[in-house]
């Protein structure tokens, strides 16, 4: 979300991790609102500022590893990541006697591997539009979302160029976030957002 823009009435007035909003001295008519990654403040005169995350996670002995993703063929998908996402490889070994392929994308790293003796991995569920929400209709995990910082649509139109397929076009959803869903080589559906 970018500063200035407005979301069901309200004005975002400052957000920037490099230029943090000043922060709203309690009792002046705002309520702090937690965030996944920033602390928001909402005041009684509609504006809302976003301020930097200053606290530690929940439990600080975690922090986020990995995705992994077993694949049909782990070179060629990891090397879909770099060729359509941008990623870069970041290390190719063989783990139990598979190939193991390191990928970092937007700060998250995903391990590609293949199939090891003894596995008989079985073909995923396609992802489903259900109209406001797409899913895979089933449990456990569904997709990986990353946040774009830019223009959305320019993203998504070189996407397209590159051939990568859209299983959720480019749509806006209920709470004005701009969101769609690609597919990924195996079956891993990638949400890309702005918000």
């Amino acid at each position: 979300m970018q500063p200035g823009s407005r979301l069901g009435g309200e004005t975002l007035a400052a957000a920037s991790s490099n230029h943090p909003a000043p922060v709203t001295p309690a009792g002046a008519g705002c309520t702090h609102i937690p965030a996944p990654h920033n602390r928001a403040v909402v005041c009684s005169d509609l504006t809302t500022q976003v301020h930097e995350r200053k606290q530690p996670m929940s439990n600080p002995a975690f922090t986020f590893d990995h995705v992994h993703i077993i694949a049909t063929e782990p070179h060629k998908t990891a090397q879909w990541y770099v060729e359509k996402l941008g990623a870069e490889i970041t290390a190719d070994t063989v783990v139990r006697g598979a190939p193991q392929i390191a990928v970092s994308l937007g700060g998250m790293n995903l391990m590609v591997r293949g199939k090891r003796a003894g596995e008989e991995p079985v073909k995923p569920d396609t992802f489903n539009d259900y109209g406001d929400y797409s899913s895979h209709n089933r449990w456990g995990s569904d997709h990986i979302g990353f946040a774009y910082d830019g223009d959305l649509k320019a993203y998504c139109e070189e996407l397209a160029e590159r051939g990568v397929t859209f299983s959720v076009p480019l749509k806006d959803n209920p709470a004005g976030i701009r969101l769609c869903f690609i597919e990924a080589p195996d079956g891993v559906s990638i949400e890309l957002l702005a918000r």
